[in-house]
């Protein structure tokens, strides 16, 4: 059987995904505009960083980039089970921000 990629099916409104394909809906054009330093922050650091990761990895031998890679991995998994496992509350709390 054929299977048809979710951005086509999400076309014709059979699929369903975890990820909605409105971003840009979800917040207004007049919000995004009144914070631009940050979104140009957040796209410099980002060139930079892709910038700096890629001239680095290229200079690494192999067993290394793949030894960083897993560890890198590892530390956003456990980051995630962080935030899917408890509250807002709950960390600034242990942080003593509150």
């Amino acid at each position: 059987m054929l299977q048809v990629p979710c951005q086509v099916q999400a076309l014709r409104k059979r699929c369903q995904s975890a990820v909605p394909h409105s971003h840009l809906a979800a917040v207004p054009a007049s919000e995004v505009a009144a914070r631009w330093p940050v979104a140009v922050n957040l796209l410099a650091g980002s060139l930079l960083g892709a910038w700096a990761g890629a001239s680095w990895a290229v200079r690494m031998r192999t067993a290394t980039l793949y030894k960083v890679l897993a560890t890198l991995m590892v530390l956003m998994s456990a980051a995630l089970v962080v935030t899917h496992t408890t509250t807002l509350d709950a960390l600034a709390r242990g942080r003593g921000w509150r």
